[in-house]
């Protein structure tokens, strides 16, 4: 299922509330949204510019979060691909 991601290291992952979708995010700075039943990658979400080390899904799984060494945590929405979005941006230094 992974292994479409070119070579780079994938560190955490996070699994929707209601299993069907799994997140991870590493050093290549992409977040990677996948479809657990169909084993594909569904979505790249790019924004951040240093190594993406954290990622987590809401309680009720709207709401996909990542953080990352560029010192910022990010929402986005975590259905509706394609076309969804960044939906928040906050720096935490």
């Amino acid at each position: 299922m992974l292994g479409s991601t070119g070579g780079a290291d994938l560190w955490p992952l996070a699994v929707s509330p209601d299993g069907s979708l799994l997140a991870t995010v590493g050093a290549d700075r992409l977040v990677r949204v996948w479809d657990v039943a169909g084993r594909e990658e569904l979505r790249q979400l790019t924004g951040h510019s240093a190594f993406t080390r954290g990622v987590g899904f809401s309680p009720d799984g709207a709401t996909l979060y990542t953080c990352s060494d560029d010192g910022t945590v990010r929402a986005w929405p975590a259905r509706g691909w394609p076309g969804a979005g960044q939906i928040a941006s906050r720096r935490c230094r």
